[in-house]
């Protein structure tokens, strides 16, 4: 290698120098082009299951508020159909929340 490099002139020494700092750049530019790609697709994914348990979650707030306002309307009226809505509502929000939990 040392024959190699001595019979090279300056700017063909330098140009080679050159040309393997590209190639390290060019690499670590693919290299990082690799990683966002990832990264990207990893964001959506967890975007997308996000946005399932936020539904989720929204569907058992109003569940949740459905079934107070049962339990209200049961305090103030005392039919047993108001107990039976709660008793719905709570079963409803049960169910939801084992597919929040379990995913």
């Amino acid at each position: 290698m040392d024959k190699f490099s001595s019979k090279l002139r300056i700017g063909e020494k330098i140009g080679i120098g050159f040309a393997l700092v590209g190639l390290l750049f060019v690499g670590v530019i693919w290299h990082d082009h690799r990683t966002l790609r990832s990264v990207l697709d990893d964001y959506h994914q967890l975007q997308a299951v996000f946005e399932v348990r936020k539904s989720l979650a929204l569907e058992i707030e109003i569940e949740m508020a459905a079934a107070r306002d049962a339990e209200k309307s049961f305090l103030i009226h005392r039919q047993e159909r108001f107990a039976s809505e709660v008793d719905q509502r709570l079963q409803n929000l049960q169910q939801k929340g084992d597919r929040a939990g379990g995913g």
